[in-house]
């Protein structure tokens, strides 16, 4: 036997047998059959949501106003050299 040989046949039989490389005739079926999209359903809301778009445009973004009851507290505690300073 030569070196080149094992070059051109990698693949012994043994191991051609114990790789499936093809799918099964299931899992094709499976791929085949791909679900089809749920259709929306119409509702007057939306069209009136739309066509009140159409006319005036789009409303603003909403914007949050800040709550006064939160503020913000400091993140660290003074030093003896702040609390020193400030008596």
């Amino acid at each position: 036997m030569d070196p080149l040989s094992a070059l051109r046949f990698p693949l012994s039989a043994k191991s051609a047998l114990v790789h499936d490389y093809g799918t099964s005739a299931e899992a094709r079926r499976k791929q085949a059959m791909a679900k089809s999209r749920k259709k929306k359903k119409l509702t007057a809301t939306k069209l009136v949501k739309a066509a009140a778009r159409a006319h005036i445009g789009m409303p603003p973004t909403t914007r949050r106003a800040p709550d006064p009851t939160k503020t913000d507290k400091p993140k660290h505690k003074p030093t003896l050299g702040k609390l020193l300073a400030d008596e």
